[in-house]
């Protein structure tokens, strides 16, 4: 079950202990579903189900439902015999396990669900084992804590929103084909990740056309909004009362408000009622809590339906109230990650909005070069059609002030949809022609695309060169020129001469309100290896960038902390900060390097934490996105498609892919991304013979982020546990710990082979105060060896068997599996591991910890 395995099998696990079960949600979360999940579950474990449902137009009559329900065929009447329902039910329970599960358990009379207890209570003082209920509920202030209250135990699963990658799982199966990531992104957020809303807008979409296939992926062509989703909405607020209902009309209208305005127009009482039932959010913006409605499907149905007077009305009460003061954000109510993964994303969608409905208006007062520049860079945050962007940069006439500009931003466009080197071509003849600053701006975009591209300039022009041009230059269009030298640099893995681009940079003048210097700063971080400086000032960019609202920014941020977490095994908040970040969209028709390293560090998470199917998505849709091939590390749909390749079996392809790539990224001048790709490869089969071969490779690429790793796969390859363990410190403090642990290993185990136990234990003896020193499950010493990576979820489960010890025959009977299956899912275990017997499968499995 997409997004819910987890406390479907909790809630198993509490059923088969003897608990009661119940399930909360908002409408749209999968409450019903989620039930007949678990239902279908029980009766394939032998367990007989009775399905019940509250009925509203029943509440006033009790035992109505019941009766309705549980009345066998032909059968007398239980409306007002308690005794028979209760006699009914403990029939039931005394056939053998048996459990009631009450859909809609809000909706059911207060009778009823006295019956229901007194016959689980006599059912269990008959001699009987007692049996189950499972109820499902709104989640509400009113209905919520009753039915927990009723039951004497009883789990309580909370069905929130769903992560983005379980959303697109089950969008992506629902559309029977993969969804274009910003369409993606407007579906997670207008449901609020919620998933029978989700469900809706895409089968709206689908067969009303709002969503197309183009090329086998499904991109939505104009307004997601049909009225045909009205119903689907009404079944969010139907269980609001009247008052409730116009307070969530008038929030619609007014959108996001501080708490005290939000407190003025709709009362303290309204407005907490309205958050327990799921319809409010508080969210931040600028230290200022905002009252949101949510999902914003709910607002969109009150903007499409309420009139202009009585919207004009809203707006202008709104204007009358004083503004308020900033608060803390610890002042803020708590969501779940999800809520407020959805929630964030739908606030960047609306800032893009606003800002592109403001370009908009700016470009029809004023036809200028300048306000062409606006409308195009916000219709590309927007997902807009080409065709709109093609019809603004045509509307510039030549000889307009800075049309230079805007021919520039509309070949970087062009460059990014396959017509790479005619534009380059272009660009070269263009720039043969300027001067000055025009010369530097058209060289900036050229040496943008180059870098973009992977095919980057074996030298960049002497420092000289770049002072005799900026004398007749404006500083904006020296500081362009050095930014762009200061990427290339970074991907050539030259981080003293980007680190000296960027000190020269004017921060007013490049326009560093768009944190551009800074994402490029914290790689140069890395590359020298500081890696704790570089993760800190990712993160604080982030969370500047996330304030201002920005994607593309959101984006250069999260990847570089991604890739700080990443590389240091911190599985969890790397994953955090791709799934946050991919949330935003990936718009089209700008650089996508970052959303490019985003998948494929996604990609390789997913399947470092079992989701097979996750990670080739990711790798699907890297692959659309340059040519699924970037400038700096991890931005390469091959090397996450590696580690595909191995988990499927087949390592000599999987190692002559990712070497043709390594070789491709060394000729387009990105060698820092080669060496960090190539280091794998010889640290997953060191040969001492290929050593002086990747010396020779990684001369010049300065930093000790590559110089230290360099070190490492060269003692491991030689078999020299002196020299494995001088690079603990080094690996330490460029963030690889797994890396350090696997030196205090590799090293331990030399010296024994060589008979120096006494060095040996010493050895294990730093190891374990140096795992002691180091934050739980916050490295990863197995990598691309892990067995989750290797092994798919049936031959995890088996493997973990073969561990305690248990025989075939034993795995067969508890599996319900014939031995002959068991024993060919251990063969495959045995020849994806390269391992020859059962012993050396339990010790590999024991050794690697991952189970």
């Amino acid at each position: 079950m997409i997004g819910r395995s987890a406390q479907l099998s909790d809630a198993l696990g509490y059923l088969a202990a003897g608990v009661d079960v119940v399930i909360e949600g908002v409408p749209g979360s999968g409450r019903s579903t989620f039930l007949t999940t678990l239902g279908a579950e029980l009766e394939d474990d032998g367990a007989e189900v009775v399905r019940v449902a509250g009925i509203a137009g029943l509440r006033d009559h009790p035992l109505a439902a019941l009766d309705a329900q549980l009345r066998s065929d032909g059968g007398p009447r239980l409306t007002g015999a308690i005794t028979a329902v209760v006699d009914r039910l403990s029939e039931l329970a005394s056939s053998g396990r048996f459990v009631l599960m009450i859909d809609d358990a809000d909706a059911l009379d207060d009778a009823s669900w006295g019956v229901i207890l007194t016959a689980q209570s006599s059912s269990s003082r008959a001699g009987s084992s007692q049996f189950n209920i499972v109820s499902s509920n709104l989640l509400s202030c009113e209905s919520g804590p009753r039915q927990i209250e009723r039951l004497h135990r009883a789990y309580d699963v909370r069905l929130s929103a769903m992560r983005l990658d379980e959303f697109e799982r089950l969008m992506t199966e629902r559309a029977d084909g993969p969804i274009d990531k910003f369409t993606l992104s407007r579906l997670y957020a207008k449901s609020a990740g919620l998933p029978g809303l989700g469900i809706g807008l895409v089968d709206v979409g689908c067969r009303e056309g709002r969503l197309v296939r183009h090329r086998g992926v499904w991109t939505a062509t104009s307004d997601l909004w049909s009225p045909t989703l009205r119903r689907l909405v009404e079944r969010q607020i139907a269980h609001l009362t009247g008052r409730e209902r116009k307070a969530t009309q008038l929030l619609s209208l007014a959108g996001p408000v501080s708490m005290a305005e939000a407190e003025e127009l709709i009362g303290r009482n309204v407005l907490d009622r309205l958050e327990r039932k799921g319809l409010l959010r508080f969210t931040s913006t600028g230290g200022v809590p905002k009252a949101t409605v949510t999902p914003p499907l709910v607002s969109e149905q009150f903007r499409h339906s309420v009139g202009g007077f009585e919207r004009n009305r809203t707006l202008q009460h709104l204007e009358r109230l004083a503004p308020t003061s900033p608060v803390e954000d610890g002042d803020l109510v708590d969501a779940s990650p999800s809520e407020r993964d959805a929630l964030f994303v739908r606030t960047v969608h609306e800032h893009a909005r606003a800002r592109l409905a403001e370009a908009r208006a700016t470009w029809r007062r004023t036809h200028t070069a300048t306000t062409a520049l606006g409308l195009l860079d916000a219709l590309s945050m927007t997902g807009a059609p080409e065709s709109e962007i093609e019809t603004v940069t045509h509307e510039i006439p030549i000889d307009s002030p800075d049309w230079l500009r805007v021919r520039l931003w509309d070949a970087e466009r062009r460059a990014t949809s396959g017509q790479y080197s005619e534009i380059l071509d272009e660009l070269s003849v263009l720039a043969d022609s300027l001067g000055g600053g025009d010369l530097l701006r058209a060289r900036a975009t050229i040496l943008r695309i180059q870098t973009d591209h992977v095919t980057l300039p074996p030298d960049l022009d002497p420092e000289s060169v770049v002072e005799r041009m900026a004398r007749t230059a404006t500083a904006a269009d020296v500081a362009a020129y050095r930014l762009e030298r200061a990427r290339a640099g970074i991907a050539q893995g030259r981080f003293r001469a980007a680190g000296r681009e960027l000190d020269l940079l004017d921060g007013d003048e490049v326009g560093l309100g768009d944190l551009s210097a800074e994402s490029l700063r914290c790689l140069v971080l890395l590359g020298e290896g500081d890696h704790a400086q570089a993760l800190r000032r990712a993160t604080e960019g982030l969370a500047v960038a996330r304030d201002r609202r920005d994607a593309r920014v959101i984006q250069k941020f999260s990847y570089v902390a991604a890739l700080c977490a990443f590389v240091s095994g911190d599985y969890a908040n790397a994953d955090r900060f791709v799934e946050s970040a991919l949330a935003t969209g990936i718009p089209s028709g700008v650089p996508q390097g970052p959303a490019l390293g985003l998948l494929c560090i996604g990609s390789v998470l997913a399947g470092r934490l079992g989701h097979a199917d996750l990670a080739r998505a990711r790798v699907a849709d890297a692959r659309r996105i340059g040519g699924g091939l970037g400038p700096f590390p991890a931005m390469s749909a091959d090397w996450a498609q590696f580690q595909i390749l191995l988990a499927d079996g087949h390592p000599d392809q999987a190692f002559a892919d990712l070497r043709a790539t390594i070789d491709r990224l060394y000729a387009g001048g990105a060698r820092w991304s080669a060496a960090m790709a190539d280091l794998l490869v010889t640290e997953l089969r060191p040969d001492p013979a290929d050593l002086d071969g990747l010396g020779a490779r990684l001369s010049g690429i300065e930093g000790a982020f590559v110089g230290v790793l360099h070190h490492y796969v060269a003692a491991l390859a030689l078999g020299e546990p002196d020299d494995l363990l001088k690079t603990v410190p080094g690996l330490a403090t460029t963030g690889r710990p797994g890396f350090a642990v696997n030196a205090y290993e590799h090293a331990g185990r030399i010296l024994r082979d060589h008979g120096r136990d006494e060095e040996a234990e010493e050895v294990a003896a730093e190891l374990e105060r140096f795992r002691s020193s180091l934050p739980t499950g916050g490295y990863d010493a197995t990598r691309f060896r892990r067995v989750e990576v290797l092994l798919s979820e049936r031959e995890l489960e088996i493997a973990h068997m073969v561990q305690q010890g248990r025989s075939n025959p034993e795995i067969a009977a508890a599996l319900f599996l014939s031995v002959r299956t068991v024993e060919s899912h251990v063969r495959s275990i045995m020849r994806k591991l390269g391992i020859s017997s059962r012993s050396a499968l339990i010790a590999y499995v024991a050794a690697t910890g991952s189970l």
